[in-house]
């Protein structure tokens, strides 16, 4: 835990949580999305949830190389402007979307966590001392686990709150399922705002790192205990 005193540390693994927390409740939202209000089966939902996903085979091993390069900060920045892209979508957009700018809206997706990730924990790597470089990549994928069931439950709740309001006091079960379509577009629209925020965040924490920083503060530490 003492790696969180680390100041950049600290602001990688919130950004990396943060984009977590929008892809796991973007991608339980989005399924819903397409089978209630577009009215897609549960097949071809499934496939235009799947497919763009498979760009991370291309982005992610492209995104680490160019990585070591030209740096991590800007790649993770240029991963959160694509998410908030194909986010904002799902704002925007109500029952008449076509289907060209859905798949338009996961492909961005796609390409973004294919971005985000391999960056994000050489920032995350570079950030912590030489022997806790396996404790600092546990962090890492720790929180983003963690993230992933945060942002289903932030997701749904701010949805299932919405769709509620005009429901009489004490209605359980899957309403959700009976609801009108333009009930569940308020609450839909409602939940995928809140993740344009979230998005927002993460950017704006990237912008902060330094990785020259990151690198000097790796280094203090090392030296520390001698």
């Amino acid at each position: 835990m003492g790696l969180l005193k680390s100041r950049a540390f600290s602001i990688g693994i919130a950004a990396a949580m943060l984009n977590r927390l929008v892809l796991s409740g973007m991608t339980y939202l989005v399924s819903m999305y397409l089978e209630l209000v577009k009215g897609y089966s549960t097949r071809f939902t499934g496939f235009l949830l799947l497919a763009p996903s498979l760009l991370i085979v291309i982005t992610g091993p492209v995104s680490g190389t160019l990585s070591d390069y030209i740096g991590s900060r800007r790649l993770c920045t240029l991963a959160g402007v694509f998410l908030f892209i194909s986010v904002s979508v799902f704002v925007v957009f109500d029952e008449t979307i076509a289907l060209s700018v859905i798949i338009l809206a996961l492909v961005f997706r796609g390409i973004s966590m294919g971005l985000f990730a391999p960056p994000s924990l050489r920032l995350v790597l570079t950030s912590a001392p030489g022997e806790l470089q396996g404790a600092a990549s546990s962090f890492w994928y720790f929180s983003r686990y963690l993230a992933s069931t945060i942002g289903i439950v932030v997701f749904e709740t701010i949805f299932d709150h919405w769709i509620r309001g005009d429901e009489p006091a004490g209605t359980t079960g899957a309403i959700h399922l009976l609801h009108p379509i333009a009930g569940l577009e308020t609450g839909f629209d409602h939940a995928f705002l809140v993740g344009v925020l979230f998005v927002v965040g993460m950017i704006a924490l990237t912008v902060q790192l330094r990785e020259g920083e990151l690198m000097e503060e790796a280094g203090a530490d090392q030296e520390a205990p001698s």
